[in-house]
């Protein structure tokens, strides 16, 4: 959830340092953002379960056997193979594809089967990883539809980067990075839970202000180690402000960047009234 490649398209990286021996991404989500930056070395972590198992999936098995795992799906449940919007398909259709999204979404609950993650991730709404407390994925069917020469492409590239000597994967929390562990030639990027959204990491109890004021304070002991960190945020969602954020940052005169006229749509339906910003240590 977040989908930081419309952020990358607006600049996102181009403001992170151009001098990276290792990249630090924290909350790796997609990994996008990791495919994005040039460092010599690079971590990436993610805490959630389901996230680092799809990492561990694209890394060991070939892209071209996850895209037949996918087309085989699609022809065995006939999932779309065409955009479902209002404006292409009627109502029955949708329902028609709707119903055959919901029974292969069961068949995943059933079986755990981390390439069918792969299937879901490409059909339901948001493109967006949301589990029940039961552990089974509860995202409805979107308007959205695996596309091989787009996503295939991506499972590639990842699958090419994530191979190397030089990259890594974690599956920890931030707190067990230890601060001795960072050099001043690395650099952290942070993309958090936002307080006051629904992603994946809020449901269930996983995230909470406790968390927010932990994370802040590593960032702090970051900055006195003279380490550089990146971290994205919200100071204001749906006319709520993020005011321990918005304090922290002034208190430590840290840099802050905004993301004009940005459309964000994982904050829910509608044009949530949001303010994403990018904050620094470092000029």
């Amino acid at each position: 959830m977040g989908n930081k490649k419309r952020l990358i398209q607006k600049g996102l990286t181009d403001i992170f340092p151009k001098d990276i021996d290792t990249f630090y991404d924290l909350f790796g989500g997609s990994g996008v953002v990791s495919l994005n930056v040039n460092a010599n070395n690079y971590i990436l972590n993610e805490l959630d379960t389901y996230i680092y198992n799809l990492y561990i999936t694209l890394k060991e098995n070939k892209p071209e056997v996850i895209i037949d795992h996918i087309k085989n799906c699609i022809k065995e449940f006939d999932l779309p193979t065409k955009s479902t919007n209002s404006a292409t398909t009627n109502k029955e259709e949708r329902e028609y594809y709707k119903v055959n999204y919901t029974k292969f979404r069961s068949r995943y609950n059933e079986s755990k089967n981390p390439l069918d993650l792969f299937v879901l991730m490409n059909y339901c709404l948001s493109q967006t990883m949301r589990f029940n407390q039961k552990g089974d994925f509860n995202m409805p069917f979107g308007n959205n539809r695996f596309i091989e020469e787009k996503h295939g492409q991506y499972y590639i590239d990842f699958h090419r980067m994530i191979n190397n000597d030089n990259f890594l994967i974690t599956n920890k929390s931030f707190e067990d990075f230890g601060i001795h562990s960072f050099k001043e030639s690395d650099f952290l990027y942070l993309d958090p839970p936002y307080t006051g959204t629904t992603a994946t990491y809020n449901e269930n109890g996983k995230w909470d202000t406790k968390n927010d004021e932990k994370l802040l304070k590593f960032c702090d002991e970051l900055s006195e180690k003279g380490i550089r960190f990146a971290m994205s945020n919200a100071f204001e969602n749906k006319n709520v402000r993020n005011e321990m954020l918005i304090e922290w940052c002034n208190k430590n005169r840290l840099n802050v960047y905004t993301f004009d006229k940005f459309s964000y749509h994982a904050y829910g339906k509608g044009d949530a009234n949001t303010t994403e910003v990018l904050i620094t240590n470092y000029k």
